[in-house]
């Protein structure tokens, strides 16, 4: 018997008969769980027994024995296996005996009478013999209370349903907002990224067919913009592979004491092409042979039609300019320039400077020749840094010409 039967049944002693209504309907209330549930049966199974005859034993299906029994696969059991027997479901309105259970008993856990029992199942003898697993039918007060108890357990169990649906429902809709937040702030993004201009890219690798035009105009330059620009290569030295600038270099202003102002680049001197638009190099910097004999080559050598103007690659001061008959470079300029660098421009036609002269950059020196030891007209570029012969072409693919 459970403990509120029993204290419902005390209750309903000392209070006479007045409680006993009020009993019932307490009682029925809880015939959802304490008639219509009984304890579960552990039982082992014997040699050569199938499930098929413990249900029928039982008055079980395989099903309701197998969902009670998940370890059980399909209907394969073994000696000695343990399984669990469910209790049989009790029809609506009626009542299982329990094992040991007398009519005494059964009214007692009920809360209710013998006669209103008696009534409802004229089957009981006269002794009240009841046999376990006999299913009586309940009085009709009891009836009444377990549908009212069934009633009120579907509607708690409607109302959770629909808490839970509403509650589903709050956090799908605040998904739903957050993916439309989302999807807004990408499209803001993908907006303003549309409306802000992509990047210039500051240089380009020559291909196959381009020209001076065409890459002018593919981004947006002039002709001499971009010449200028590149002054060492000309529409007739341009190759695939040559790498191009697409801007100026970037220079900013800072004062001398005396108040001139000295352009300079962002973060190094700016050096241009000692042959504005020609830069096909005959020789490059390094060991050479010539005449069957190794020698260095302390410079570069640019081919170039003769009278081609040569500038200064850089702004200094003339310290050499004269006609070299020792060493073979013919018409010769040499520049110091801030920083300990110094250039040579040799094999001239003739020159326009003289020693002591301030130069600036860009400003002509002379024209190419064929004077000195030469095999054609060219310019020989010499680059010095400190004394020590240095690789011009390392200083404007650093640059970025």
């Amino acid at each position: 018997m459970s403990r509120f039967s029993i204290r419902t049944s005390l209750l309903a002693r000392r209070a006479g008969p007045t409680f006993r209504p009020l009993t019932g309907m307490l009682l029925a209330l809880a015939l959802l769980g304490g008639i219509t549930e009984a304890s579960q049966v552990r039982y082992r199974v014997k040699p050569n027994e199938t499930l098929f005859r413990i249900a029928q034993r039982t008055g079980l299906s395989e099903a309701q024995i197998q969902r009670a029994n998940p370890s059980i696969r399909g209907t394969l059991l073994y000696a000695g296996q343990v399984i669990v027997i469910p209790p049989r479901p009790t029809p609506p309105g009626s009542v299982r005996v329990r094992q040991g259970e007398t009519l005494t008993k059964l009214v007692r856990r009920l809360g209710t009478h013998e006669v209103e029992l008696r009534r409802a199942n004229p089957q009981i003898d006269k002794r009240g013999t009841l046999n376990a697993g006999q299913l009586l039918r309940l009085p009709p007060r009891l009836i009444v209370a377990q549908r009212a108890a069934e009633k009120k357990a579907k509607q708690k169990a409607a109302a959770l349903a629909r808490q839970k649906e509403l509650a589903r429902q709050k956090q799908q809709k605040q998904l739903a907002l957050q993916k439309q937040a989302r999807q807004k702030q990408l499209a803001q993004q993908r907006q303003a990224a549309a409306r802000t201009p992509a990047p210039r890219p500051t240089t380009y690798r020559v291909r196959f067919g381009d020209s001076f035009f065409s890459i002018a105009r593919r981004f947006g330059l002039s002709v001499e913009q971009l010449q200028r620009f590149n002054p060492r290569y000309s529409a007739a030295s341009l190759q695939a592979g040559h790498v191009l600038r697409l801007t100026a270099p970037k220079t900013t202003s800072t004062p001398r004491a005396s108040g001139v102002i000295v352009r300079r680049a962002s973060t190094q001197a700016v050096w241009t092409w000692p042959v504005p638009g020609y830069g096909r190099i005959t020789s490059d910097y390094g060991w050479r042979v010539l005449n069957e004999e190794k020698e260095m080559h302390t410079g570069i050598d640019v081919a170039a039609p003769t009278g081609t103007p040569v500038v200064a690659a850089r702004s200094g001061r003339v310290t050499e300019a004269y006609r070299d008959m020792t060493y073979g470079w013919g018409w010769t300029v040499v520049i110091q320039h801030p920083d300990g660098w110094k250039t040579r421009y040799a094999h001239l036609s003739g020159i326009s400077v003289q020693a002591g002269q301030l130069i600036r950059l860009g400003e002509r020196l002379g024209g190419v020749g064929s004077t000195g030891r030469v095999t054609g007209p060219h310019l020989h570029f010499g680059l010095y840094r400190d004394g020590v012969t240095r690789d011009p072409l390392a200083l404007y693919r650093a640059q970025g010409d």
